[in-house]
């Protein structure tokens, strides 16, 4: 439990001392597996802030981690936070503007890059920031030309760092002993779907205490692996990936890039994934997909499998329906949960906005217990916790060291340090839990409406919105590869993602769509116009959050004349 005196940094000591040679971090390198203890990440974590401090880091200062999630990524992290410094995880992948206003905001001294491409831009952040004086690099490829002041290799920093650990370990036991609870582990920020992304500070007292409730709550195995998905300057991820591993003793897993994810992810099979709903809707369009490919018998039988599955409760006392779900699951639903890897999820979970409802359903079907993880930052990451047997659309009941309540416009409000903060989420309070409806920020049940249309494996963005007439306009982003399959089974022509939006056979496709939605709704909530997005949105065009969530209030404006010249439904 947390203690007065508790840190990040004593439990992963705690943990060097019992687990010493059990596995803390895997990352896959050109197709390897390599595989770091407690023991040794321990020491590195001790070694990079040793030698971040003989590179010149002082307490207070500001270091910005510029680099995809990686084993460097959380190695960056712990070395400030342990040289008493303050870790900040810009929004990487974003617009460069706002990639600059991020780190010139919180006054980075430092920026610890992936490699060339993020040099460059902190390059152009350094003409921009009068503090920004020192750039070190993980990866140096392309840089060997580069003969810039401050420019320094991140590597050689952490070697420093551990020919001075050798020659007097009491340095970074001091530096153990003087971090306090209440000291910054992270300045991370809000995804800014709505508005501006906002910062938030996170220290340890308040991470150890919610990754001890979740401990309690998750109960997972000793040593369970965990899957890092979310970018590791997400609130919850951090929760996960690094407060709850550090305090079960569990190993977190990189995959090698995005690309090899899948593949990773079924070597690995692992207890821990949370995933944003774009993960998780992309893989129910993969199996769709899938399906609609296999030749008819198979698809005739996980046809039958499906609808067997969702016309009888897992609980039914009838000893037929039970023989026929233990058949299909032996002869379709585990092949397809091992060909996700997620066989023996302990915790799956969806997290970080509106999911398609439907889509978790699907993966119920399938035996996977995905849960819809209500999760905000400014809380510090998970707020709710969830029973996995419950409907997806509930997302269970405030975690106790919070609390909440529903207010009279129907926001839920989040107990912080003594006071009541405005998640901005419209939500209703129920028996069983809570359920999200959207944000306030939203148009009428917009959010609600999208997860409905992005359960369709053909439409991978959906975005409610108003024309200048007043129109409710659904402005839709189709699934490349899913409507492509489609269109190639149909011998429709196309040549580019364009090409395939403008084609009517695909207007009417999601039209259609549309129109089964509609029939769902009440007459004022109908949407009355369609557009077809002609080009898919991008994070480093500031269109999209880093876990693939739409920035409104950026699309509303970017696509304004497409807004409004939308066809009629």
């Amino acid at each position: 439990m947390t203690g007065v005196n508790d840190t990040l940094f004593r439990r992963l000591m705690a943990n060097s001392a019992s687990r010493g040679d059990g596995v803390a971090i895997r990352q896959k390198r050109f197709g390897i597996w390599h595989a770091t203890t407690w023991r040794d990440w321990a020491r590195r974590v001790r070694e990079c802030a040793l030698g971040l401090r003989d590179d010149g880091l002082r307490p207070g200062d500001h270091v910005a981690i510029v680099a995809e999630s990686r084993e460097e990524w959380l190695l960056a992290q712990l070395g400030v936070a342990l040289a008493g410094g303050i870790p900040v995880a810009p929004h990487v992948g974003a617009a460069f503007d706002m990639l600059a206003q991020q780190i010139v905001a919180t006054g980075c001294v430092m920026a610890i890059c992936e490699g060339q491409e993020q040099v460059d831009n902190m390059l152009l952040v350094r003409n921009q920031s009068p503090t920004l004086r020192r750039i070190l690099t993980i990866e140096g490829r392309g840089l060997r030309d580069y003969e810039v002041a401050g420019l320094g290799d991140f590597t050689s920093v952490v070697e420093r760092g551990a020919a001075i650990l050798a020659a007097d370990p009491a340095a970074a036991e001091a530096l153990v002993d003087q971090c306090a609870a209440d000291a910054l582990l992270l300045v991370s920020f809000t995804a800014g779907t709505t508005g501006a992304p906002k910062p938030v500070r996170q220290t340890h007292a308040a991470a150890l205490a919610a990754a001890d409730a979740l401990a309690a709550l998750a109960s997972l195995r000793t040593e369970a692996e965990i899957v890092s998905v979310l970018p590791l300057g997400h609130a919850t991820e951090q929760a996960i990936s690094l407060h709850l591993a550090t305090t079960i003793g569990a190993c977190v897993n990189f995959a090698e890039s995005p690309r090899t994810m899948q593949d990773d992810i079924r070597e690995i099979a692992p207890d821990v994934f949370v995933a944003p709903p774009r993960v998780w809707e992309g893989l129910h369009t993969q199996i769709t997909v899938k399906i609609e490919r296999s030749g008819p018998l198979r698809r005739n039988l996980l046809g039958r499998a499906f609808r067997r599955s969702s016309a009888t409760p897992q609980t039914s006392s009838s000893w037929a329906a039970r023989i026929w779900l233990a058949a299909y699951d032996l002869l379709v639903f585990r092949p397809l949960r091992d060909y996700l890897g997620l066989s023996r999820g302990g915790l799956l979970a969806c997290t970080g906005g509106m999911p398609a409802l439907e889509s978790l359903r699907f993966f119920r079907r399938l035996g996977l217990p995905v849960r819809n993880l209500y999760s905000v930052a400014e809380a510090g990451g998970v707020v709710a916790w969830p029973n996995s047997e419950q409907d997806p659309a509930i997302v269970g009941h405030p975690l106790p060291l919070l609390g909440g309540k529903v207010d009279l416009e129907g926001t839920f409000q989040i107990g912080l340090s003594g006071a009541w903060f405005d998640s901005g989420d419209l939500a209703e309070l129920e028996p069983a839990g809570l359920r999200i409806d959207g944000h306030s920020a939203d148009a009428a049940g917009g959010a609600a409406i999208e997860a409905m249309l992005r359960a369709s494996p053909y439409i991978n963005q959906a975005m409610l919105t108003s024309d200048a007439t007043g129109r409710p306009v659904l402005l839709a982003q189709v699934d490349a590869g899913a409507v492509g399959a489609w269109a190639e089974a149909r011998r429709l022509p196309y040549t580019t993602y364009r090409s395939l939006t403008e084609a009517p056979a695909v207007r009417d496709l999601v039209a259609g769509l549309v129109g089964g939605v509609n029939a769902d709704l009440a007459a004022e909530r109908r949407i009355s116009a369609l557009a077809l997005l002609p080009e898919m949105l991008e994070a480093a065009h500031g269109e999209l959050t880093p876990i693939m969530t739409i920035r409104r209030h950026v699309v509303a404006q970017r696509h304004a004349a497409l807004i409004n010249s939308a066809t009629a439904l």
